[in-house]
């Protein structure tokens, strides 16, 4: 991954390459390592990106993403990655304190920019970041966005950033259920 990074920070992979190797780079990151999230952390930063917008785009899509499954969801990271041999690479907290402030910084300097179809993007993108992510603290940034957004393209993405959050929250109480079930059942 290193590799990966370096070449495209020197620009020896460029443009839509470059957002081809990024929207696939979720599914073969093996060890997320806290190394390994702050260079691509690094990445999403750099100026390399900032003059393409797909390469930035799908940069900021996939991270979120690799936060939810490596981090955030103990469920996929305990089934997904090598947990069990070297540990937990981060967990919840770490998102909380060392990203997400990025993120929310991010959608609300775009939050009070006029209404262009630029900015769109970037909030659609940034909403969709948060969602992704789906940790409980982005939930008052969410709702503040959910009761103040009269876009009904943006208020609709700002729903639909609620998924992961409902997912788990489903999962929590049926795992409830299941186990209340099987005291139950060995009760009996």
């Amino acid at each position: 991954m290193k590799l990966l990074f370096n070449l495209i920070q020197k620009r020896e992979i460029f443009g839509d390459e470059v957002s081809r190797i990024l929207m696939t780079l979720p599914m073969y990151i093996r060890t997320p390592t806290m190394e390994l999230l702050k260079e691509y952390f690094n990445l999403i930063q750099s100026e390399v990106l900032r003059g393409h917008k797909q390469a930035k785009t799908t940069a900021v899509l996939s991270f979120s993403t690799v936060l939810y499954e490596a981090c955030v969801n103990t469920l996929i990271r305990n089934t997904r990655y090598p947990v069990a041999m070297y540990g937990q690479f981060c967990d919840a907290k770490v998102v909380e304190q060392e990203f997400l402030p990025y993120f929310v910084k991010e959608l609300e300097r775009i939050m009070k920019t006029e209404e262009q179809t630029e900015n769109t993007h970037w909030k659609l993108v940034y909403l969709t970041a948060l969602g992704n992510i789906g940790h409980p603290a982005t939930l008052p940034v969410i709702q503040r966005y959910m009761d103040n957004v009269q876009n009904t393209v943006v208020k609709t993405r700002v729903i639909f950033a609620l998924k992961h959050m409902i997912i788990a929250r489903s999962h929590q109480e049926t795992q409830g259920v299941h186990q209340k079930l099987v005291v139950d059942r060995d009760a009996q």
